[in-house]
This record gives C-alpha cells, sequence and structure tokens, in this order.
C-alpha cells in the first residue's frame, strides 16, 4: 500500500484520531494529517502522531476544502512519489479494511490502466444512520443526479480514492469547507471521468461531534448546483 498517501484534515480531533493513525502507520507509508486550526485542548492528539505523519497545520480554521488542498500541494511540491491519494475523515467512521479496499482497487485500476474517482459508498439504509444523515444525502443525490445526470449513492463520502494525474486540476477547484468536496464532483463529472462507488462500512458513532454546520454547509453545498 505504499504507493499511496493519506490525507487526514483534522479540526478539534479527540483520541479517535490517534487510534486512526495507529491503525495506519503499519499499512500506509505517507499520511499527511493537516491541523485545521484545531484548539489547545486538541494538541496533545496532534503531538501523539507528529512522528508518525507529516503534520500540516493552518494557522486558524480554514475549513476542510482549505485543508484538503493544502495537502495535495504539498505532494506536488515536495514531488513525492506515489500513484495517488486517499482522503479520508479522523473521527473514527473510515475503518482502515475500507481504506485498503480503496487501495487495492486503485492498484488494480493501475494495472487495468483505468484513471477512475473512486468514492467510499455508505448504506443509508442501514438503521443506526440518523434520520437528518438519510434525508440529507437522499436530497443530495437526487439533486446531483437531476443537475449532472449521474445518480451518487453517497455524494458526501470522505473517503475516497484520487489518481495523482487529477490532483493539481483539484488543488485549483473553488471551495474552502464542505462544499469543496461537492465541486470535485461536479468537476469530475463535467470532465467525464469515470467514478466508481465502493461499499464500505457504515459507522456512525455515540458522542460523535461533527464540524459540519448543518443550515450554512448546506446552503453552501446546494448553492453548487446554481
Amino acid at each position: 500500500m505504499n504507493n499511496f498517501i493519506i490525507v487526514i484534515p483534522a479540526y478539534n480531533p479527540d483520541i479517535r484520531m490517534v487510534e486512526v493513525v495507529k491503525n495506519l502507520v503499519d499499512k500506509f507509508k505517507f499520511i499527511i494529517v493537516v491541523n485545521d486550526g484545531s484548539k489547545v485542548n486538541s494538541l496533545k492528539y496532534f503531538n501523539e502522531i507528529k512522528d508518525n505523519v507529516i503534520l500540516l497545520k493552518n494557522k486558524e480554521n480554514k475549513g476542510k476544502g482549505y485543508s484538503l488542498k493544502k495537502a495535495f500541494k504539498y505532494v506536488i511540491e515536495k514531488e513525492i512519489k506515489v500513484d495517488g491519494v486517499i482522503t479520508m475523515d479522523s473521527d473514527g467512521q473510515h475503518l482502515v479494511e475500507d481504506v485498503e479496499k480503496i487501495a487495492k482497487k486503485l492498484n488494480e485500476n493501475k494495472r487495468n490502466k483505468i484513471e477512475s474517482v473512486l468514492l467510499g459508498s455508505r448504506d443509508f439504509r442501514e438503521k443506526q444512520v440518523p434520520i437528518r444523515s438519510k434525508i440529507g444525502n437522499k436530497i443530495s443525490s437526487y439533486i446531483f443526479k437531476n443537475k449532472k445526470g449521474v445518480y451518487i449513492k453517497d455524494t458526501q463520502t470522505g473517503l475516497r480514492g484520487i489518481p495523482i494525474k487529477y490532483l493539481k486540476e483539484l488543488i485549483m477547484i473553488k471551495g474552502e469547507r464542505f462544499e469543496y468536496e461537492q465541486n470535485v464532483l461536479n468537476f469530475i463529472v463535467d470532465n467525464k471521468i469515470l467514478i466508481e462507488e465502493i461499499k464500505i462500512h457504515t459507522i456512525y458513532l455515540k458522542k460523535s461531534h461533527s464540524n459540519f454546520k448543518t443550515l450554512k454547509d448546506s446552503k453552501k453545498i446546494f448553492n453548487t448546483f446554481r
């Protein structure tokens, strides 16, 4: 799995981020964690992983999109020799086995000369999924299908596999916060890049804290369809 780099944006993480990194270090050579201007009480968690990752930092909270692009720029500027990038969240919602599944599929696609973007797709029909998430994703998928003509089961997934050839273009895409990931999907479809959805585990953790601001960020995401 050493030919892929893991990118993890993190804002005010807890011990789950440390556990995520510990589970990844033996599987992947390169891991980038971006501290998105987290508060002081979260710094101890970054200190626990700093020897095992490439740790980047925003001086203030800039947003998930900004942090992803910061990591992408680092990969390009440092000329890190990898075949692709895998983005994931820091809160434990993505299992290592699912990250490995994305990496294996990217490897398989490379052998077969297929340059598709992979999306880790959750099953929103499962009982543990909050009603708000079920409704939000259903609306997002419907609007995306209506506007772009492509149906995607999980438009808001943070687990994505991206071939290295697309990285420079993704840096140029607008969006600093959660709307960036939607803009990326728009770009992929508009440029007729193949999308493959890979089934992953559907995990919603108790006492999970989301940095997604329901009304504010939803408005930004839906504005990307205009």
